[in-house]
C-alpha cells in the first residue's frame, strides 16, 4: 500500500473540517481511484470531488493518471467571486 497526504483547500477544507487527509491506497492506483476512496473517507466531499480539480505535484492531473508515493496531492475546488 501507499500512504498519501492529501491537501485540502478553500471548500474542500471547509466540508472537511481539516486540512488535509491521509489515505492508504494500492500501487498504480490512480486520480479517480484517490477521488473515490477520498469520497468514502470523508463523505463531506463527496458533492464537492466532482466538481474539483486533482493536482499532483502542482500540475492539474488527469483521472487515469498513476500515482506514486511520495506524490504531493492536493483538492482545489471550484472558486468564485469577482
Amino acid at each position: 500500500m501507499n500512504t498519501f497526504d492529501i491537501l485540502l483547500f478553500a471548500a474542500a477544507r471547509d466540508l472537511a473540517g481539516r486540512d488535509s487527509v491521509r489515505l492508504e491506497l494500492p500501487p498504480k492506483a490512480s486520480v479517480a481511484d484517490l477521488s473515490d476512496a477520498l469520497a468514502a473517507t470523508v463523505p463531506a466531499l463527496a458533492t464537492i470531488l466532482p466538481k474539483s480539480r486533482i493536482a499532483v505535484n502542482h500540475e492539474f492531473a488527469d483521472p487515469e493518471q498513476a500515482l506514486r508515493e511520495g506524490d504531493e496531492i492536493a483538492v482545489i475546488p471550484p472558486v468564485s467571486g469577482g
